[in-house]
């Protein structure tokens, strides 16, 4: 199994952290990586990559066992030049997908720099669960509130057979209509079926794109409702997914630096 790490301009931040914090639960030098990221724009209208794409490779090899760069063909814009959520997520998924298929023929973590891995050992807990799982996707089965599109979908943030570009072909034939909608509910409807359930990776959106969870040791009767504790997590769960700050790995580098860390 390898992870797939997917960043942008937006993100890179948040994969650094996630980076560093690979490194100091053990890193992962048993498994490869990708790394995927859209290329410079050729009007050179944005300043992306920058100098943290190289602090990204190179945190990338401390942790891996060996790491390729691979780039999206062409940044994937609407008509008024923006990218945004789901376009450029959706761009990278098929992107990376079809390299996997066709060069890497190895089952993949889709690993998303709002991602927390929760304790030491968690790829290997993953890729023991994904091998024994008998299904060619293994991921967070969730329930939406919207019922004219797939109730029931699973998330993105999942481990893929080396093939599995095959359950998403109506939603690249979505994204390329303009449909607006994420690959992992577009895809729903050939992705469910074809899914091992796991509590090993947990998600939880919250109530819009903006409003992510975020986490405290202790919850104050005033604090906003996207405030969580480590009692949120699952007991089983390795795998967080997603936290826009580094509130989660700081309270889990705390726990851990204390000998309390209860995620396991």
């Amino acid at each position: 199994m390898i992870c797939v790490l997917p960043f942008h301009k937006g993100d890179a931040d948040l994969c650094i952290n996630l980076l560093n914090w690979i490194y100091e639960l053990g890193a992962a030098k048993e498994f490869k990586c990708i790394l995927i990221t859209d290329p410079k724009s050729p009007k050179a209208n944005d300043d992306w990559p920058d100098e943290r794409l190289a602090t990204i490779q190179k945190l990338a090899k401390k942790n891996f066992k060996s790491v390729q760069q691979i780039w999206t063909p062409y940044r994937r814009r609407m008509l008024d030049g923006t990218s945004n959520w789901p376009m450029g997520a959706n761009w990278a998924f098929y992107c990376a997908s079809l390299h996997v298929a066709m060069s890497v023929h190895c089952p993949f973590l889709w690993l998303e720099p709002d991602m927390v891995p929760l304790k030491e050992g968690w790829l290997d807990e993953l890729m023991q669960a994904y091998l024994a799982c008998g299904k060619p996707i293994m991921g967070p089965v969730l329930q939406t509130n919207m019922p004219e599109a797939n109730p029931t979908y699973v998330n993105g943030t999942s481990i893929y057979a080396p093939d599995s570009i095959r359950y998403f072909d109506r939603a690249m034939i979505d994204f390329l209509n303009g449909g607006g909608n994420a690959f992992d509910v577009a895809a729903a409807a050939m992705v469910v079926p074809n899914t091992a359930p796991t509590r090993l990776i947990q998600h939880f959106w919250g109530s819009d794109r903006t409003t992510a969870p975020t986490f405290k040791d202790d919850k104050l009767p005033s604090d906003p409702w996207n405030v969580f504790t480590l009692g949120h997590l699952f007991p089983e769960a390795v795998l967080y997914h997603r936290v826009k700050d580094d509130s989660l790995i700081s309270l889990l580098r705390e726990k851990r630096q204390q000998g309390s860390l209860v995620t396991a």
